[in-house]
C-alpha cells in the first residue's frame, strides 16, 4: 500500500498486477492506475520494460476512486501515454522552478486522457464463469451467517445449480 498515487506502464514483455485480490495479467502496452492506499502487488517477468509514476495525492488531481487498467493499443494512444509519463518524469527530474506544479498539470492532463480513453474502449462482458464465481462468494459470505456454514463444495454446486467440476473448474484460478 502506498500513500501515492501510482501509474504503471508496461510497454515491454509481460507482468502480473494483482490490486485489491484481483488479478490481472498486463502486457506490451497496458497501463494501470493504482489510486493512494490501495493493496497491490507487482511481479514481471525479465524481460519485462516500463515507467512508473508515483505522485503524492492532492485535491488538484482528479485520479479514480477505484483502480483502472488500460489495455492501449492504438499507437498514436501509446504515444501520447508516454508522452505525459516522460512529461512528468521531466519536470520532477529537472530543478525548475515550480517543477512541482508543473508535474501536477501533466498528471492531470494524462489522467484527462486516461479517463477519456476508458470511456471510448468497450465496456468488458460478464461472462458465465464470472457470474457463477460471484455468485459463490455472495453464497459464501451468506453461509457465515445461515446454517450453510462448513457447507462441501459439492453442496454449494447443488445451491448453485451447477456440478461441483464445473465449480471447482472456475474457482482454480483463484487458489493458482
Amino acid at each position: 500500500m502506498r500513500a501515492q498515487h501510482l501509474l504503471i506502464w508496461v510497454t515491454r514483455g509481460a507482468a502480473r498486477c494483482n490490486v485489491e485480490a484481483q488479478s490481472a495479467a498486463m502486457s506490451s502496452h497496458n497501463a494501470h492506475f493504482i489510486p493512494a492506499g490501495t493493496m497491490f502487488s507487482f511481479n514481471f517477468e525479465t524481460s519485462c520494460f516500463g515507467q512508473t509514476v508515483a505522485l503524492l495525492a492532492s485535491s488538484l488531481l482528479d485520479w479514480p476512486d477505484a483502480p483502472l487498467l488500460l489495455r492501449v493499443r492504438e499507437p498514436k494512444a501509446q504515444l501520447t501515454l508516454t508522452h505525459f509519463v516522460e512529461a512528468i518524469q521531466k519536470e520532477l527530474l529537472d530543478a525548475e522552478p515550480k517543477a512541482r506544479i508543473a508535474a501536477d498539470a501533466h498528471a492531470q492532463l494524462m489522467m484527462v486522457w486516461a479517463h477519456r480513453y476508458q470511456l471510448l474502449q468497450k465496456a468488458p462482458r460478464e461472462d458465465a464463469a464470472r457470474r457463477l464465481l460471484k455468485a459463490f462468494c455472495a453464497l459464501i459470505a451468506q453461509s457465515e451467517y445461515s446454517d450453510f456454514e462448513g457447507a462441501s463444495m459439492a453442496e454449494f454446486a447443488a445451491k448453485l445449480g451447477v456440478t461441483p467440476t464445473h465449480l471447482t473448474r472456475v474457482c482454480k484460478p483463484l487458489v493458482a
